[in-house]
């Protein structure tokens, strides 16, 4: 539905995933404070960028991925990663040291099933690391309506007291949250004012496609998405 509205540049949006190591390294970071290298589940693992920065740095990861063409590809690349859901899928095993979720609790039909699930799947005093968009942010108190994270199939969407409540509630004790920042391209970011409806975005769009500085990297921290780590009680 998504692509059928034409909200987001998917072509855009791919060029700039492309060189999406810089995120992958921040999220590593962050992982890295709470646990030593272990065993790692990925839920919603996609192509398997992440899974290849975590074994890279010492981790044994699995992920797990509904789409069979991105799920094929990392498999593709000698990376562990089952098709399926984290409900439907059997036999990833429990006792992991850590689970994340990137952008996957907001597309699920229960988030408070699937952090259950998580709870029995880590060791005790594993980590899980959640990234969601967050309702507490000044760009849907400014405009709710043109919000960027308002799409057909984001079904959930928490404020930091709202998530760490979930976690609480489902065995988690909350140590860390923050904003996630990462690097863009001048075009992705034009291209993401004109999503928000900013006056003068699509003329913006159109004066940086002709300055070629549209692949410049810069970085952002929209306020509207938030990093949540909890450790397993």
């Amino acid at each position: 539905m998504v692509d059928q509205l034409g909200i987001v540049d998917r072509e855009l949006e791919g060029s700039d995933l492309a060189r999406q190591g810089e995120r992958e390294s921040d999220r590593l970071g962050l992982l890295l404070r709470y646990v030593e290298p272990g065993r790692l589940l990925d839920v919603g693992a996609s192509t398997g960028d992440f899974l290849a920065a975590t074994a890279s740095a010492g981790f044994t990861p699995t992920g797990v991925e509904p789409d069979p063409g991105t799920s094929a590809a990392a498999r593709a690349s000698g990376l562990d990663v089952v098709t399926g859901t984290l409900e439907s899928v059997s036999g990833v095993g429990d006792g992991y040291d850590a689970v994340t979720m990137f952008h996957v609790i907001e597309h699920l039909d229960s988030p408070r099933a699937a952090l259950d699930q998580i709870r029995t799947l880590l060791r005790p005093g594993g980590v899980v690391v959640i990234e969601t968009p967050r309702v507490d942010c000044a760009w849907f108190a400014l405009a709710p309506a043109r919000w960027r994270q308002l799409i057909p199939d984001h079904y959930w969407f928490f404020s930091l007291a709202t998530l760490s409540a979930l976690m609480r509630d489902t065995g988690f004790e909350v140590l860390e949250h923050q904003q996630a920042s990462r690097e863009v391209s001048v075009a992705l970011l034009a291209d993401r004012l004109r999503r928000a409806g900013l006056p003068g975005a699509v003329a913006l769009g159109r004066a940086v496609a002709r300055s070629g500085l549209g692949q410049r990297r810069v970085r952002v921290n929209p306020g509207d998405i938030m990093q949540v780590v909890g450790r397993a009680n």
